[in-house]
């Protein structure tokens, strides 16, 4: 699958093959179904319930399934403008942390704007 370039969507896959149809080989990275081979991609939790597609590419983290999927983020990529790039700062802060109360007032102050 990773070399066909095809994007299952979860939804979908979990759908249309039924677990006990699957008989699994070798280590559990190849599985038959439908009289077919298939290559299994090895799914982190962390996308256990994304509803979206996924794309399977070979595993880099050197355990034992020779491939993983990741959500599909090529919609996004394509909409990236790479002339949008923030020229500040960026400061990232704890989800609970206050906004400063008083920035607007100092910024407007320095520019004379009061």
């Amino acid at each position: 699958m990773s070399d066909s370039g095809i994007v299952i969507d979860t939804t979908l896959i979990a759908a249309a093959v039924p677990i006990e149809s699957l008989t699994l080989l070798h280590d559990d990275n190849v599985a038959m179904w439908q009289e077919r081979i298939w290559n299994v991609s090895w799914v982190p939790q962390r996308s256990w319930h994304y509803d979206g597609r996924l794309v399977a590419e070979p595993n880099t983290m050197g355990t034992s399934q020779s491939l993983t999927s990741s959500e599909d983020i090529s919609t996004i990529s394509r909409n990236v403008r790479m002339d949008a790039i923030a020229t500040k700062e960026v400061r990232f802060r704890a989800e609970n942390e206050l906004e400063d109360t008083e920035k607007d007032l100092r910024i407007a102050n320095e520019d004379g704007n009061v």
